[in-house]
């Protein structure tokens, strides 16, 4: 399972840069994958911590029928419940599974997120191959424009969002 760290990592990495979509293409199914696998993982850890949950309330209510009937003390169901959920075994096992269940929902939305970010590349690959983010003018000085062939389109582009001089076109 992805611990913290990693999670927001695959959290950063959910922005698309337009500039390298090769490299979110290539990348996009195994984040994926791994995204869901972790969610996967998550999910059965949350389902075993309340199952947790319940066998300790189950244990602590076995425990307080035991002594009030060793000590013949009458044990209302209300009384009971209200012992069993301020004991310190159900305040541990409910932490265990909210931190779980906690984890369990963040990785599915993160897992929902590479979801859309699978499908906002499809939609920023069509546009790139309709040339929609080709550079087909870069002012190099005031008298002259150099226009940026498929091959350095995407090192222009990164060199006009960064506000520096295109590289120079062979």
């Amino acid at each position: 399972m992805l611990n913290d760290d990693e999670i927001a990592e695959y959290e950063d990495r959910l922005r698309i840069d337009r500039n390298a979509l090769d490299d979110a293409v290539a990348e996009q199914a195994d984040i994926y994958y791994r995204v869901a696998r972790a969610y996967s993982e998550a999910s059965d850890l949350a389902e075993a911590a309340k199952a947790g949950l319940d066998i300790a309330d189950s244990a602590k209510a076995t425990a307080l029928r035991e002594d009030a009937e060793r000590t013949n003390a009458k044990l209302t169901e209300g009384r009971l419940s209200e012992q069993v959920l301020t004991s310190q075994e159900h305040a541990k096992a409910l932490a265990n599974h909210q931190d779980r269940r906690a984890t369990a929902k963040r990785l599915n939305d993160l897992r929902e997120a590479y979801q859309q970010r699978a499908e906002a590349l499809k939609r920023m690959v069509d546009l790139y191959i309709g040339q929609y983010f080709t550079v087909s003018a870069i002012r190099v000085s005031v008298s002259r424009q150099t226009t940026a062939t498929a091959d350095t389109g995407r090192a222009a582009m990164a060199a006009a969002r960064a506000l520096k001089p295109p590289p120079k076109q062979t």
